[in-house]
């Protein structure tokens, strides 16, 4: 009995005292990790026409700038209407720089610098939207291409990606050439038509113009996330997310067959059945969850800055990488940056609800 009652009092000792260790590395690597943020004096707020520079975007969105890849021109009319609206509302800076069209559509600014030794940057958007799916405008909480301004938001298709980066650009060079600004390296403004379809006509014909005159840009800021506010769990603080990487893809496409017949006598086996099974197994069967690279730096980053559990999470990930993974997986966009994701887009099948038993080829299906 002693024995055992030793043994139990010799078991709790070694669990005390790995508890103790274990929150003594926890604490370690709390305090280890420290805040990454430089201080930096708050610069004083430019006034601005609120109302103007929000009407400007609501008028810009109203352009039907959508790209196709099967008809590039099929919305010149709005591109070039938007252009002139462009042209329009920033005077001062169109008088600064000079402008280019490239590429039939894009268009690229040069606003010239006064140290030409200093290494010229590029500041990118693009003017081009998404089309929106036939018969889901009545599905939009304002209409799409109307640029309606309502409870503090500008409404419609491209307010975010990318007029509203593009435009905010415009409206500071605006705001800066009228007080006299002028820039000590040369900015050139790139904001290609074609984005949503691989950029092949106007970003690509951009790039290759600048490589043809010999610039080398020091760098390059192209559209990318957000300063969030409360949209990180624990972060009390604003977070600017910047996208330093991006996703490359692979489009595939699966098809199936099937033998044909009359709705009302169909083979046990169909063609939409059969592929409807694959494509959940894609959907059940996902890749792997991982924290690396620059993932694993924008945790390392936002620890000491997190608050409560969840700074002890995120500064010690070797024992709660699988609980972080697991609310992760519960959303989204969230779970989008933690694994490469399968995402079913277009489905295609039969175009009526029967089909004649004589059909010679074999009804398909793809996804």
């Amino acid at each position: 009995m002693r024995r055992l009652i030793r043994f139990i009092r010799n078991l709790a000792l070694l669990l005390i005292a790995a508890i103790v260790i274990l929150a003594g590395v926890l604490v370690f690597n709390v305090v280890k990790h420290g805040s990454r943020q430089i201080q930096v004096a708050a610069i004083p707020r430019v006034a601005i026409d609120a109302q103007a520079v929000a009407a400007r975007l609501s008028e810009a969105i109203r352009f039907r700038t959508i790209s196709s890849h099967e008809k590039p021109d099929q919305h010149a009319e709005a591109l070039r209407g938007m252009q002139a609206h462009i042209e329009k509302s920033f005077p001062a800076f169109h008088a600064a720089a000079k402008r280019e069209i490239v590429g039939q559509y894009s268009l690229l600014y040069t606003w010239e610098g006064s140290d030409h030794k200093m290494p010229p940057i590029a500041l990118l958007a693009h003017q081009d939207v998404v089309p929106v799916a036939p018969g889901t405008e009545k599905d939009w909480q304002q209409p799409p291409f109307d640029g309606v301004i309502a409870d503090g938001f500008i409404w419609g298709r491209g307010s975010w990606d990318d007029k509203g980066n593009l435009y905010s650009m415009l409206e500071a060079a605006e705001t800066m050439t009228k007080g006299g600004f002028r820039p000590k390296r040369t900015i050139y403004f790139a904001f290609g038509h074609d984005e949503e379809t691989a950029g092949t006509a106007g970003a690509k014909a951009i790039a290759a113009l600048l490589a043809s005159r010999g610039v080398r840009l020091d760098f390059v800021v192209d559209e990318g996330l957000l300063i969030t506010e409360g949209m990180i769990k624990g972060l009390d603080k604003s977070a600017a997310l910047i996208g330093v990487a991006e996703k490359g893809y692979a489009s595939l496409v699966l098809s199936a067959q099937a033998t044909p017949g009359h709705s009302s006598m169909p083979p046990r086996d169909t063609a939409i059945g059969m592929l409807s099974a694959a494509l959940a197994r894609l959907e059940d069967h996902r890749l792997p969850m991982h924290i690396r690279g620059t993932v694993a730096e924008m945790f390392d980053t936002l620890a000491p800055e997190m608050n409560g559990f969840n700074r002890v999470v995120l500064s010690n990930l070797w024992l709660f990488k699988p609980l972080l993974l697991r609310e992760f997986e519960k959303n989204g966009p969230s779970e989008a940056t933690i694994r490469t994701t399968t995402a079913l887009t277009i489905f295609h099948a039969a175009t009526r609800t029967t089909c004649c038993p004589a059909t010679p080829k074999p009804p398909s299906t793809s996804a």
